[in-house]
């Protein structure tokens, strides 16, 4: 896997609060440095929202002011300013935001009960005498026991098909078993069609998407979305941002 598709799987979707640019504490960043100081601030909240511990280390600006392209300088004194209204905050692991914290946390916690939910349904599958290998031993008897079937009969055709199980599939991709009902729910009141097809070509978006997979079912969920393409989640964003 190359280094720019590993980064692209890290990247993540996280709100951006409609209105946002009439806070009363963004409205003040605004008096001081207008539309330029807002542009900085949401420059430094996606880079916590980089981070793996939401912190940026204070003795590490002057390479952040180098990717923003502004001098060290200019970057301690906005971001001075925003502490003092309380945008960002400090202590003694660096600067970071309290909302991206919260935003941190709330992730990390569905990734991990999407893990959970696959070992569990892993440790079913082997409680109940169910093994990778033991599914190919299956199907190769399978196989072979229906073409010694077709031989035996000559031109008889098989004209079985087998269903494909569209909920089973989200779930062993390793979405969370709760937020692919809801989502089959709204599915189901749109008359969706959860075929084969539709399983895939919603995979496909959800790879383009860059997002953990259950954080990005939860906002299709609580956009009521019965589908996906993942340009939709920078049109909701410009949406959210007036």
């Amino acid at each position: 896997m190359s280094k720019e598709s590993r980064s692209n799987r890290e990247r993540f979707y996280f709100t951006h609060d409609h209105g946002a640019r009439n806070d009363p504490k963004i409205l003040e960043l605004r008096a001081e440095y207008g539309l330029e100081g807002l542009g900085l601030y949401w420059c430094i909240i996606e880079t916590l929202a980089e981070s793996s511990d939401g912190y940026i280390n204070p003795k590490l600006l002057g390479g952040i002011s180098v990717g923003f392209g502004i001098a060290k300088a200019k970057l301690q004194e906005h971001i001075d300013f925003m502490i003092d209204v309380e945008l960002l905050h400090e202590d003694e692991y660096g600067y970071y935001s309290k909302r991206m914290m919260k935003h941190k946390k709330i992730r990390k916690i569905y990734s991990d009960a999407g893990k959970k939910g696959a070992e569990t349904r892993w440790g079913d599958k082997k409680a109940n005498g169910v093994s990778i290998g033991g599914l190919k031993n299956r199907n190769s008897q399978k196989i072979a026991k229906e073409s010694k079937g077709k031989e035996s009969k000559g031109k008889k055709k098989n004209n079985t098909n087998s269903v494909f199980d569209f909920r089973e599939a989200l779930l062993n991709y390793g979405f969370e078993e709760e937020l692919v009902d809801e989502w089959l729910t709204i599915r189901k009141n749109k008359r969706s069609v959860n075929s084969e097809f539709a399983y895939n070509s919603f995979i496909a978006q959800v790879e383009r998407a860059g997002v953990e997979k259950n954080e990005l079912l939860r906002i299709i969920a609580e956009s009521q979305w019965a589908g996906f393409q993942h340009a939709w989640l920078t049109n909701r964003d410009k949406e959210q941002n007036g």
